[in-house]
C-alpha cells in the first residue's frame, strides 16, 4: 500500500496514527462538519474529490406566514460555520 503523506492525529493516549479521510461528491451535510473539524484542525489529510458542497451548513427548518400576502416561508434555523470561519467556501 502506497503511503500517503504523513500527517499525524495524536490521541489521548498519546500514540501518533496517520488519518486520511475518503471524501467524493456524495460526502454531504454532517460529513461535512467532520471534514471541516478535521481540516482545520490539521487532524488528517482529505482525499479524493471535492465534495461539491459548501463547507458552511444550515440546520432544521422554521415556517413563517408572511403578514401581507398570507404565504408561507420555510427559512432555516441555524447556520454551522466551520471551526476557522468563512463557511462559504466550497471543498
Amino acid at each position: 500500500m502506497q503511503e500517503l503523506l504523513g500527517i499525524f492525529f495524536i490521541s489521548d493516549a498519546g500514540s501518533h496514527k496517520k488519518v486520511s479521510i475518503l471524501l467524493g461528491p456524495y460526502s454531504y451535510s454532517s460529513a461535512i462538519l467532520f471534514i471541516n473539524t478535521i481540516q482545520d484542525y490539521k487532524f488528517g489529510q482529505l482525499v479524493d474529490e471535492p465534495t461539491g458542497g459548501k463547507s458552511g451548513q444550515t440546520g432544521a427548518i422554521q415556517f413563517s406566514k408572511m403578514p401581507n400576502t398570507g404565504l408561507t416561508m420555510i427559512a432555516p434555523r441555524f447556520y454551522l460555520e466551520r471551526p476557522k470561519g468563512g463557511g462559504g467556501r466550497s471543498l
